[in-house]
């Protein structure tokens, strides 16, 4: 709990003293403040125009994102229900409707394997996975808050409370 952390008086000094070193030495360094502001507006600026809208898209469309990761490396969301649906209708142990079950997929060979491990670690794929997947959790919990404030309840489509 954060207020427990922060009653304590050492933790609240610390913390302050932290913070204030913090803004004094680069203060202290720099001649001119004009380029501490540059490089400030530089990263917050950058933040918020290319940075920010892309968290937010994937948050709201995180279900896609994670259905992509999911055909391509396999990944299944930590938390999601099992015995929902979607999961049962679109599990791997049943045959798909166009294949046959004669047919059997070759394994993926170490260097495949190799790659995809790489790639996923290159790219931060274990954050962006968790930002689709609270995303997804958070969209739905709006989703089904909206329905139940509205009088028509299938205006939003797919919604269960």
């Amino acid at each position: 709990d954060d207020a427990a952390v922060l009653a304590r008086r050492d933790r609240r000094v610390a913390m302050t003293m932290v913070i204030y070193l913090s803004s004094l030495i680069p203060a202290l360094m720099v001649d001119n403040v004009g380029s501490v502001l540059a490089i400030t507006g530089t990263i917050a600026g950058s933040c918020l125009s290319y940075i920010g809208p892309g968290l937010i898209y994937l948050a709201v469309y995180g279900e896609e994102f994670l259905q992509k990761v999911d055909e391509f490396w396999g990944y299944t969301a930590e938390g999601e229900d099992p015995d929902s649906a979607e999961d049962v209708e679109s599990s791997r142990l049943l045959p798909e409707q166009n294949s046959s079950i004669a047919e059997v997929s070759t394994p993926p060979s170490f260097t495949q394997r190799t790659f995809k491990v790489v790639v996923w670690y290159v790219t931060l794929m274990d954050l962006w996975c968790a930002i689709a997947t609270m995303g997804k959790s958070k969209l739905k919990l709006f989703k089904e808050k909206e329905a139940l404030k509205s009088p028509h309840i299938n205006r939003l489509g797919k919604c269960a409370p």
